[in-house]
C-alpha cells in the first residue's frame, strides 16, 4: 500500500535526525533564510509553550526549538515536512513535533487508522524497534496512535514514545527519544500531553 510508504518515509526521517550526526546532512540543517518563522512565546506565563503559527499548534519545549525543512521522496511524490526539535540540557533526550500534509485524495481513499498503525509499524522496523505498548488515540474526533518502542541505534540502547494525529490531510507527529535511562515514560508523556493544536 503506498500510504504505508510514506509514513514509513516520515517516520525513518526522524529517527536519522535524532540518532544522526546532522553536520553529515545539509538538507537536515536549520532553514538559512527564515530560521524561526510564526514562533512565538504565547502569555499564557508558560515560558516553555510556543506556538508554531505555520503549523497550527502550540506545544511545551525544555528549551528553545530549532525548525527545519525537508522535503520527503516517496511514492506518491515528494511532501514537504516541517519539523521543531528541542534537546534536553544533558543531551540524552530530543523531542520533536512535526508535521506534513499528504493530498486530500489519498487521505480520502484511504483508512486513516490503517495509515497510522502502518506508520508506527513502519517506525518499529526502522531499527528493529520492540513494541513495547501501543493504543489508538484521538484529539477532538481526530484519529491517533500512541506508541512506546525500546530498540538500539548506532550502538546506544533507546526509547521512543510518540503520538501521531491525522487532522483532515495532515500528519502531526509529537515524539519522544531519549538513551534508556534518561528519561521515563511519565516524563515523556509529561511532554506529549502539552501538544495542543490552534
Amino acid at each position: 500500500m503506498k500510504v504505508k510508504f510514506v509514513l514509513l518515509a516520515i517516520l525513518t526521517l526522524f529517527f536519522f535526525i535524532a540518532c544522526g550526526d546532522k553536520k553529515d546532512d545539509p538538507q537536515d540543517q536549520p532553514d538559512p533564510n527564515n530560521p524561526r518563522p510564526n514562533i512565538e512565546q504565547t502569555d499564557k506565563g508558560n515560558e516553555n509553550e510556543f506556538v508554531a503559527k505555520d503549523g497550527g499548534f502550540a506545544v511545551e519545549f525544555p528549551s528553545e526549538p530549532e525548525r527545519m525543512t525537508q522535503s520527503v521522496p516517496t511514492e506518491v511524490g515528494d511532501i514537504q515536512m516541517t519539523i521543531y526539535q528541542a534537546m534536553s540540557s544533558d543531551g540524552n533526550v530530543v523531542y520533536f513535533v512535526s508535521y506534513n500534509d499528504y493530498p486530500a485524495e489519498l487521505v480520502e481513499q484511504g483508512d486513516p487508522e490503517s495509515m497510522l498503525e502502518e506508520g508506527m509499524n513502519g517506525a518499529l522496523g526502522t531499527y528493529s524497534s520492540q513494541l513495547i505498548s501501543s493504543k489508538k488515540i484521538k484529539y477532538g474526533d481526530h484519529p491517533g496512535i500512541e506508541f512506546f518502542a525500546g530498540g538500539e541505534s548506532q550502538g546506544y540502547a533507546i526509547n521512543v514514545k510518540a503520538r501521531m494525529y491525522l487532522v483532515e490531510n495532515r500528519l502531526y507527529q509529537a515524539l519522544v527519544l531519549g538513551l534508556e535511562g534518561s528519561i521515563d515514560e511519565d516524563e515523556m508523556d509529561e511532554f506529549l500531553e502539552t501538544f495542543r493544536l490552534l
